[in-house]
């Protein structure tokens, strides 16, 4: 069954095993596309939700990755294992992956990310969640929060970010040797760092994408 009743042609879904861009799939099915994504979240229909990605289909703009309930029930779990209720999360787009981590797994996370004039802008995505926009200074992580990344493109402000951080849980999202998919840092890049240790990690959907746990060493 389509999505929300939608028929959405096979030519229409994106291989994750290639680069997916949204300029394969006419403007018109992204957006009646991103309008239904839209109107469950109102409905905080997680589960058709997770249908869509369960069907093969895919939207960048929506969420670098396809989220599963295993992926989410991992993370819960990790932030139980660590006492955690909390996550902050750095470069969180529109936020759709934070939402249905919040509505499943109850767990309060809050979102930030840059060029604010872009993401309230006609031109962008839609979002889910509460933004917090970073305009010069890095925002202080409270230690009760993991801190998370999801496909983030900066390996340099990324150790600003968990250089500041003096919390116990870092979590990493990201390709794990998709060609032509990139993240900075990469999730399992890090077991060598002096700081942080590689704890546990989940293969979303057997298609490469990873979700690592880290805890700090000391």
């Amino acid at each position: 069954m389509a999505l929300a009743g939608l028929d959405y042609q096979s030519t229409y879904k994106t291989s994750r095993f290639e680069v997916p861009t949204n300029r394969k799939i006419p403007r018109d099915v992204i957006e009646i596309r991103r309008r239904t994504i839209e109107r469950l979240v109102k409905r905080k229909d997680w589960k058709t939700i997770l249908q869509f990605y369960d069907e093969g289909h895919f939207d960048e703009g929506l969420s670098w990755i396809s989220p599963s309930i295993a992926m989410i029930d991992f993370i819960a779990e990790a932030l139980r294992q660590f006492g955690l209720t909390k996550i902050s999360s750095i470069g969180c787009g529109g936020g759709l992956l934070e939402w249905m981590i919040t509505t499943i797994a109850g767990i309060e996370i809050s979102g930030y990310e840059v060029d604010e004039p872009w993401w309230t802008s006609e031109y962008s995505p839609p979002r889910f969640i509460k933004t917090n926009f970073v305009v010069n200074e890095l925002p202080a992580i409270p230690e009760d929060h993991a801190i998370m990344f999801c496909y983030f493109n900066s390996e340099k402000i990324f150790e600003k970010y968990i250089g500041a951080y003096e919390g116990p849980c870092l979590i990493i999202i990201g390709p794990a040797g998709i060609p032509g998919r990139y993240s900075e840092p990469e999730p399992l890049q890090l077991q060598d760092h002096p700081d942080w240790k590689l704890d546990s990690w989940h293969n979303i959907r057997d298609d490469d994408d990873v979700v690592a746990i880290y805890k700090r060493r000391n």
